[in-house]
């Protein structure tokens, strides 16, 4: 939705409400979709275009080729930007079409990428580019999240690209792609993330207008929560009041902020 000379990816400062930069499609050779940060670079998630205008390239892409009217496509990458220069310092294949979410583990070794169109997970090595595995989850991928010790990742299995009618999560053991678990949940179950506490794991139901909590130990669902008026949970934000109404985010889709990171054992219940 950007204007004909507009930026596709942005970097805005909300203290002071600028646009600090950007690039546009054009200039990486592709499509955009979502844009990541590892907190020292950004990775955006690159579509082939001519499948559909503008924007709709990648969805229309994977629709038609789980309907039968395309045999293959045109190779998904992933473009690893300066956010000083907007240059583009490294591009990461994957094999799979269409990814939706990148995860990164703690130590900025390795990204997990989901593969809508393939209904995979990539696991790539963020310096070298190589892929240490590449596994099969549910119909349809979308979000994935890595548990406190970062021995498994959770991979919320939406259905995108074949009617969002997906309805578990796929639990995936870290080191080997090695598939530990299937876990039922809501329709259309499209973000799935560790929860400041370090101890529980919280997908967002579209389809249903709630939120599923599972024990990220046992793995059992442990409560369901409806959104007011069948609201679309898309997305989660977690946020802290101190003792004098203070508000301050520590949990969001792009990590943990302000003090607390479950992974390096610094939590909040």
């Amino acid at each position: 939705a950007r204007d004909p000379d507009g930026l596709d990816i942005m970097l805005f400062d909300p203290e002071t409400d600028t646009i600090l930069g950007g690039v546009r499609d054009e200039e990486l050779g592709g499509a955009t979709y979502t844009a990541w940060t590892d907190d020292e670079f950004i990775y955006v998630l690159m579509e082939p275009t001519g499948y559909a205008p503008g924007s709709a390239t990648g969805m229309t892409a994977i629709r038609d080729f789980y309907r039968g009217k395309l045999t293959t496509m045109r190779p998904f990458w992933i473009a690893r930007i300066d956010p000083e220069t907007w240059e583009v310092l490294q591009e990461y294949p994957f094999p799979g079409f269409r990814g939706n979410w990148i995860t990164f583990d703690s130590k900025k070794e390795f990204m997990y990428v989901t593969g809508a169109g393939t209904s995979n997970i990539s696991k790539i090595n963020i310096s070298t580019g190589e892929i240490a595995w590449a596994a099969g989850t549910g119909i349809g991928p979308y979000g994935c999240g890595l548990n406190a010790d970062e021995s498994e990742i959770w991979v919320a299995d939406k259905g995108e690209g074949t009617g969002h009618l997906g309805r578990t999560i796929t639990v995936l053991e870290t080191a080997t792609g090695r598939i530990l678990d299937t876990l039922f949940s809501g329709y259309k179950v499209d973000h799935v993330l560790l929860s400041p506490n370090g101890r529980e794991m919280w997908a967002t139901s579209n389809g249903e207008g709630r939120i599923f909590v599972f024990d990220a130990v046992s793995r059992e669902q442990i409560k369901v929560i409806d959104m007011p008026q069948f609201g679309d949970p898309h997305g989660l934000v977690w946020v802290h009041y101190d003792q004098d109404g203070n508000a301050r985010v520590i949990r969001d889709q792009g990590g943990f902020h302000n003090g607390i990171n479950p992974f390096k054992g610094l939590t909040l219940d």
